[in-house]
């Protein structure tokens, strides 16, 4: 389990999105390849800028497939 927490608004209302969305998808897909994941077992969850988060990892670019 991995829970980062940041000093601004990832995804805003409007979706837009901050550079420490994209730093997250590298860390997760480092994690990847560093460890013995199993990319078909993701999940992602959160409260206010985390359910936001949430929503938007899956569809950004290049990050697989996560469940929310």
């Amino acid at each position: 389990m991995i829970a980062p927490e940041f000093d601004e608004i990832i995804v805003d209302d409007t979706s837009t999105a901050s550079n420490y969305l994209d730093a997250t998808i590298n860390l997760i897909k480092h994690l990847k390849i560093k460890l013995p994941i199993d990319g078909k077992r993701l999940y992602t969850t959160g409260q206010s800028g985390g359910g936001m988060m949430s929503i938007a990892l899956p569809s950004a670019d290049g990050c697989g497939r996560l469940c929310a």
